[in-house]
Order: structure tokens, then sequence, then C-alpha cells
């Protein structure tokens, strides 16, 4: 298993040859708002998409999204939307976000529920 940090919460996990992007937040440096819980008045991402990405995009089947509603754009924002549904990339998600996901047009399969 290889896995490649691009921001945050964003993640591209390699598994035998597959490669996975966990909660893309995709946007542009500072076009997005500032998360209001800390100090700094720096509009987010932070940062520019780093080249680890663009060099990995094209080899990405699959995403996970773990969490995206009420105001987590950190782990899944309207450049990463795009890109998903652009790229008709297969987003696992939890039951709770699959209809949400769904009407953005992202093609969607929940995962199962597991209980130990």
């Amino acid at each position: 298993m290889k896995i490649t940090q691009i921001r945050n919460a964003t993640l591209v996990i390699e598994v035998t040859g597959k490669y996975i992007l966990l909660d893309p937040m995709l946007a542009k440096k500072s076009t997005l708002p500032r998360l209001r819980y800390y100090k700094s008045q720096q509009r987010n991402p932070l940062v520019e998409l780093p080249s680890a990405f663009h060099q990995l995009e094209n080899k990405i089947a699959y995403a996970l999204i773990t969490h995206c509603q009420k105001g987590h754009f950190d782990h899944l924002d309207k450049a990463a939307e795009r890109w998903l549904r652009n790229n008709e990339i297969t987003t696992f998600c939890t039951k709770h976000d699959s209809r949400y996901l769904t009407k953005k047009g992202i093609n969607t399969e929940v995962l199962k529920e597991q209980c130990s």
C-alpha cells in the first residue's frame, strides 16, 4: 500500500495497482472560505494542488468520501464534485451521504455497514 497526501484530508491510496482518492478537496488556492474556528483570515485551500495529484489523477479509478455535508468542504468541494462527475469515478460513501452525492450526479456505491 502506498499513501500520497494531497491536502489536509485528501489522500490518494494505491493498493495492488488500484488508486483511490479519499476526501477530495481540489479547488484552486484561496477560492474557498476560511475556516471559522481558526484565527487565520486566509481563504482555503492554503496551497495549490501539488504535482503529485496531477501525476496520479489519470490513474484514479475510485473515490471514498468519509463525510461531506454540513460545511465539510474540506472533504468534498465543488471542484472535486465536478472532477468525480466528469471522470465518472465510482465513489464509495455512507448511506447517509449517498442520496446527497447522487443528486450532484456522482456515481455512488454505499459502503456496507459491519459491526464486529
